[in-house]
Formats: structure tokens, sequence, C-alpha cells
């Protein structure tokens, strides 16, 4: 027996010896290098965007504005269209601001804004001779309206200007156009991660579309109809269009810091369109008011809007992003200014008619930073 318990304890002490060494050890032994995060951003995290863009606006809608009369002949031809005014890629912004709610929720709000402007003319020889009518511009209305009275004839100099309330647009020497279109955009969403790399919304969206056209003529041909004055008929549009859209986001990640993505939304909105019109004219180019005519008119309808972009991030820090896409902007049923030129500016109610059937698509690149703390 004390045999065997001496035994047990010459055993026992290296084993302690060893237990307290492995211990000490365990202690001192350093941490493993904490793992870089890859999933959705903590609690708390916000984020910011700040993107510049360039869209173009797409012009759906063409409509006649000039003619040139060639003295009754049979090739009279389009010489102006709303057309003609090609709107360009302009530079806009557009700004977002979101906070994470939670591991899966998250609210961000959105602004993006764009101006474009567009000039185009139709111009002609000033007109002498004999046949003082011979290559002379005429307004659109002109061709259905007077064309059966003569009045594009220099017989009728006298009498246009008692019966034509438009004559500084017919017989002109110069028509031109300038068109303008303003675009801004507000919205408030919420997003819901559904999978890593994909996440639903659905929001709040109101849109401002405002439009306007001056339809410009010089009159530079007194042996026609005695008139050396001008006109401008413009058209103002202004749609106010507020609704709830839905959406979803999908990323591919590429790499480490670098995720590819398209995102899509949708929504029907109430769209508030107003019109409103002036058509002026002056003689002998002396400014006085030859005739002022105006008109409004108003309508509260249904617009779909419909958006869709391919974005691409390179993570250049834990906290700084660069950003790059290709974005398509597409509204359906608003008033744009060619869409409201009345068919008779001077008939009864021809300036107080609203056009609510138009089409814009707005489309372009864009580039950013995105910034997370």
């Amino acid at each position: 027996m004390l045999r065997t318990a001496k035994f047990s304890l010459a055993l026992s002490i290296p084993l302690s010896i060893f237990l307290a060494r492995e211990s000490e050890a365990q202690e001192v032994a350093p941490t493993a290098a904490p793992v870089a995060c890859t999933e959705a951003p903590a609690v708390g995290r916000w984020y910011f965007q700040a993107d510049a863009i360039w869209l173009r606006r797409s012009n759906f809608s063409n409509k006649t504005l000039s003619i040139l009369d060639n003295g009754g002949f049979a090739d009279d031809r389009v010489a102006l269209s709303s057309q003609d005014a090609k709107f360009d890629y302009q530079t806009g912004l557009r700004f977002a601001l979101g906070a994470t709610l939670d591991e899966l929720w998250s609210v961000e709000m959105v602004y993006f804004g764009v101006d474009h402007s567009a000039r185009a003319t139709s111009t002609v020889a000033t007109n002498t001779g004999a046949i003082a009518v011979f290559g002379s511009i005429q307004p659109y209305w002109a061709d259905t309206t007077f064309a059966s009275t003569g009045l594009f004839g220099p017989a009728a100099a006298l009498t246009q200007a008692t019966t034509n309330p438009t004559l500084g647009f017919t017989n002109s020497f110069q028509h031109s156009i300038e068109y303008s279109s303003q675009l801004h955009n507000v919205e408030f969403n919420l997003r819901r991660t559904a999978t890593p790399n994909a996440s639903a919304l659905m929001g709040f969206r109101y849109i401002n579309l405002n439009e306007r056209l001056d339809f410009i003529s010089i009159d530079q041909n007194p042996a026609v109809d005695g008139n050396t004055g001008g006109g401008v008929y413009s058209v103002d549009t202004d749609n106010h269009l507020f609704g709830f859209q839905i959406g979803g986001e999908y990323g591919i990640p590429i790499g480490s810091r670098v995720n590819v993505s398209a995102l899509g939304k949708a929504g029907v909105f109430m769209n508030a369109a107003t019109q409103s019109s002036t058509l002026f004219t002056t003689q002998n180019n002396t400014n006085t008011p030859l005739r002022t005519l105006s008109g409004s008119g108003n309508s509260v309808v249904v617009s779909t809007v419909l958006e869709f972009g391919v974005n691409a991030n390179w993570r250049i820090t834990d906290f700084i992003a660069l950003r790059g896409g290709y974005n398509f902007f597409f509204i359906n049923g608003v008033a744009t200014a060619p869409d409201n030129l009345a068919a008779v500016p001077f008939g009864p109610g021809g300036l107080d008619a609203i056009n609510t059937n138009g089409n814009v698509l707005f489309h372009g690149p864009s580039i950013g930073l995105e910034i997370r703390w």
C-alpha cells in the first residue's frame, strides 16, 4: 500500500506541472485576427450617396409647327416640327440618405433632378417680286384654316389684318421653337432584406415634370400681308405626380470589394396636370400688340412610372465606395408641351383644352460616391 501511494504521488506531481504549463500557455496565446464582415451593415449604420447623372430626354411627340408654302405648288413640306428641338444629355444630381433599422429593415430618402433645353429654327429668304408668297413659311394651322380662303396670296394682304388673328405667323420669314423640360423626383422607401444579395422595397414618390414650348415667328414680308411684325405662341405644362411604388434590387458580388446590381421600381400615380397657353402677335416691328389670346386647362389622371438601373459598386475602403451605372426612367400619362399645342389656337376654347396622353423617357449614365458610417 505504501509503495502504491508513493508511486501515485510521483505521477501526480509531473502531471500537475504539465497541466499548469498548458493553462499558462493558453492564457498568453494571441487571439485570432477578426474576420472582415461581409454581412448586412450593423444596426444604426447610415449611408449617403451622391451621384452626377447625365440624362437624355426622348421626345416622343412629333407635332408639325411650320409648313414651307410654295405658292400653290404641290411640293409643300414640313419646315419645322417639335422633334427638331432635340434634347442632348444634361447633367443632373442625385442624392440618397439611408439608415439600417435592424438586420432586415432599412429606410431611405432619394432625390434627383435635371433640366433640359433645346432650340430649332427654320428660315427662308426675304420674299420680293411678283409671286411674293413663294417660299414663305406658314404656321401649322394655316394649311387647313386659310388655304380655302386664299389668304396665302398677296391679294389677301389687306383682309388678313382683320380676318387673321395670327397675322404675325402667316407668310413669315422665320419660325423657331424653344423647348425646355425640368424633372424633379423625391421618394421615401422602406427596404427589407430578402437574401444576402436581394432586397425588396415599397414607398411613396413625388414627381414634378414641367415643360415650356415657345413657337416664335418673325414676319419680314410686307409685300405679302403688309405686316413686318411677329408673334410668340407659348405653352406651359405642369405635372404633379403622387403615389406609391414597389420594387427590388438584386446584387452579385465579384470578389471581396466589387458588387454589380440591378434595381427596378414601378408605381401607379395620381397626376394633377395643368396647361396654360398665350398667343401674342405684333405688327410692323413696333411690338404694338395686334392680338393677344390666352387660355388654360387642368385635369387629374392616372399615370404610371417605371424605373430601371444597372449599377456597379467598388468599395475603396470599408466606408467609401465608388459607384457607376446606367439609368432608365419612363413616365406614361403626362401633359407635354408639344401635345398641348391647339389645333386652331384662335378658335372657341382653342387654348383651354389639355392633353395628358404624353409619354417621356429619360436615360443616361451616372457616377458618384457612397459613404457609410
